[in-house]
C-alpha cells in the first residue's frame, strides 16, 4: 500500500514528543530466489506468491521521526528517474517524485527534513535523495552515511554491482559534500 502509516507518538518525561511515520512512497518487485537466499521456494513461496517472472512484491518504507525541530527519514526510497526498461523488469509502482508526495500526505515539506540517514547505498533505499539530474531534494538536510559503505559502493564486488547506481546517488553525495552537509559516520 502506498501512502502512510502513523505509529504511536512517544512523550519521553512529558518534555519531548516524537512522532513516527512509516511512509510507503512505492512499491516494487525482486527476485524471490535472491531475497530468501537457502530458503527452498516451497518454503517462501507459501507466504509470499511469487509472479511468473519468480518475484515478489516488497514495500518500500521509509521512516520518518518528527520532533519538535527536527523531521528525520531513515532511507529515501527508489526515487522515479528510472528509465523504462528498469521500472519494469523491477515492476516499480510509485509515480513521480513518490517520497515527496508521500511526505506532502504527511503534511511535511521537503524544506522541514533536518536529516537523512541513509542505512546503506543500494537503490531501493537512496534514490529518492535527488532528481534525475543529480540535484538533492532536500535544500536544508543533512545527510548521514557510512563512509566505509559509501567506499564500498565506488568499487562494489561483481555480485553486488547491480544493487548500486553510482551514476545517479554519486553526484548528489558530491554536491552535499562540496556544501559540507554529509555527516559521515565510522565504524561498524
Amino acid at each position: 500500500i502506498i501512502g502512510i502509516q502513523h505509529l504511536t507518538a512517544i512523550t519521553l518525561k512529558g518534555f519531548l514528543m516524537i512522532k513516527y511515520f512509516a511512509l510507503h512512497p512505492a512499491t516494487f518487485k525482486l527476485d524471490g530466489g535472491a531475497m530468501f537466499g537457502i530458503i527452498p521456494k516451497p518454503l517462501w513461496e507459501k507466504q509470499i506468491p511469487s509472479d511468473e517472472l519468480n518475484r515478489i512484491h516488497l514495500s518500500l518504507r521509509v521512516l520518518c521521526i518528527q520532533t519538535e525541530n527536527r523531521v528525520i527519514l531513515v532511507d529515501s526510497g527508489i526515487g522515479d528517474y528510472h528509465d523504462s526498461k528498469f521500472s519494469q523488469r523491477f515492476a516499480i509502482q510509485g509515480g513521480a517524485t513518490p517520497l515527496v508526495n508521500t511526505l506532502k500526505e504527511a503534511q511535511i515539506k521537503i524544506e522541514d527534513v533536518t536529516d537523512i540517514v541513509i542505512t546503506h547505498l543500494h537503490f531501493d533505499h537512496v534514490g529518492g535523495l535527488g532528481s534525475e539530474a543529480g540535484n538533492f531534494l532536500f535544500p536544508n538536510a543533512k545527510l548521514h552515511l557510512h563512509k566505509s559503505h559509501y567506499d564500498y559502493s565506488l568499487s562494489p564486488t561483481q555480485r553486488d554491482t547491480g544493487s548500486f547506481q553510482t551514476e545517479y546517488f554519486k553526484p548528489v553525495i558530491e554536491q552535499m559534500e562540496k556544501a559540507k552537509r554529509i555527516v559521515w559516520h565510522e565504524g561498524s
